[in-house]
């Protein structure tokens, strides 16, 4: 496929109004079952010293962090759905002027 993954860089205006394709969509498959690999060894390895791990989905690793960093606030307030974040594509708009 020629979709690609799209990220920005440069000044702020530009990471706001423009799109740089930086991992082609099939390389992206690749890389993502690579650090699966790497994740599934390092969970093997605390396993083999009594800790058990899980593979957090995107929602899981956001609340998981929000909860952490935002401690008082994530007491009083839960998160919005994070489903929307995933995507097997992501991109950024450009500005439509």
């Amino acid at each position: 496929s020629d979709r690609a993954i799209k990220a920005t860089g440069g000044s702020i205006l530009s990471r706001l109004f423009s799109r740089k394709a930086i991992t082609p969509a099939g390389q992206f498959k690749e890389i993502r079952t690579q650090l699966i690999d790497a994740a599934s060894l390092v969970a093997g390895s605390l396993g083999s010293m009594g800790l058990s791990s899980v593979l957090l989905n995107t929602k899981e690793l956001i609340d998981l962090l929000y909860s952490t960093y935002n401690q008082d606030i994530a007491r009083r307030q839960k998160l919005f759905n994070a489903s929307f974040v995933d995507a097997k594509i992501i991109t950024t708009r450009t500005n439509q002027t």
